[in-house]
């Protein structure tokens, strides 16, 4: 759930002795956001630390590196750049948010849920930040209590397609599969294209012995990602559970006739 938010450069300093260097600083800024618009992180990566290394202050070219290092899942050295940008004296919810990721990512989670919770602090209305609240509660303290962060997010937000979507793969994962289902649904109604809740709805349906709206899901999906991971064999799968269904209702049709007869 990397947001790849890239902050504005901050110029710090005394202008006249920086003047010559700010307009090389430039240019190499210039360089870095077009790696990072054309998803060159590596190159985005050498840049942001040229950057840093001339001018640390505030802290952004330390946070911009740190964002590009997510992107290469460089998550130790994320981390250290992020630790870097905060103490230069940025401060920002984007920043905690992004810390929180990557402790996450290293399985520091009781870190991370301090970095979200700051985040949360200075964007109360970051539901981003809030479902990776609840995905790291998920793992400190279970799912009762996660599912009851993802239900409550849903009943603030509605829209929040990945509060529905985790929630529908706790109870998935409890093998209740017709809330799972009606929770990935409740996702597309947020996000008609979300691949994970189509998938998982198709893959809940075919569990809860629906076939047909199984298929019809997964059929869905194709048309939107045909190279969805696993999503062919699921089609198979799922055809012939329709296929078995549709002999046995033939063969139980014949039945009652011949009784009948």
């Amino acid at each position: 759930m990397l947001r790849g938010f890239l902050a504005a450069a901050l110029w710090i300093g005394i202008v006249g002795a920086l003047a010559a260097q700010t307009q090389d600083s430039d240019a190499v800024l210039e360089q870095a956001q077009r790696a990072v618009a054309a998803r060159d992180f590596g190159r985005a990566a050498e840049l942001y630390q040229q950057l840093e290394d001339v001018e640390p202050e505030g802290g952004s070219y330390a946070y911009n590196l740190g964002v590009v290092f997510l992107e290469l899942d460089q998550v130790d050295d994320a981390l250290a750049a992020f630790d870097r940008a905060a103490g230069a004296g940025m401060q920002s919810a984007e920043l905690d948010y992004n810390r929180g990721i990557a402790r996450y990512r290293l399985q520091q989670y009781e870190d991370a849920l301090i970095s979200f919770d700051a985040a949360l602090a200075t964007a109360p209305q970051d539901r981003d930040a809030a479902v990776n609240r609840a995905l790291t509660l998920l793992q400190l303290e279970g799912p009762t209590v996660a599912e009851e962060q993802f239900l409550a997010l849903t009943e603030a937000d509605p829209n929040v397609a990945a509060a529905w979507v985790h929630a529908g793969n706790i109870a998935f994962d409890r093998l209740d599969y017709d809330v799972a289902a009606q929770r990935f649904e409740r996702a597309l109604v947020a996000d008609p294209t979300h691949r994970v809740a189509m998938f998982n709805r198709g893959n809940a349906l075919l569990l809860a012995g629906m076939p047909e709206q199984a298929l019809q899901q997964y059929e869905a999906l194709q048309r939107v990602d045909p190279q969805y991971r696993d999503l062919t064999a699921n089609v198979d799968l799922a055809r012939q559970a329709v296929e078995r269904l549709q002999q046995q209702s033939a063969q139980d049709t014949a039945a009652e006739d011949a009784s009948d007869s």
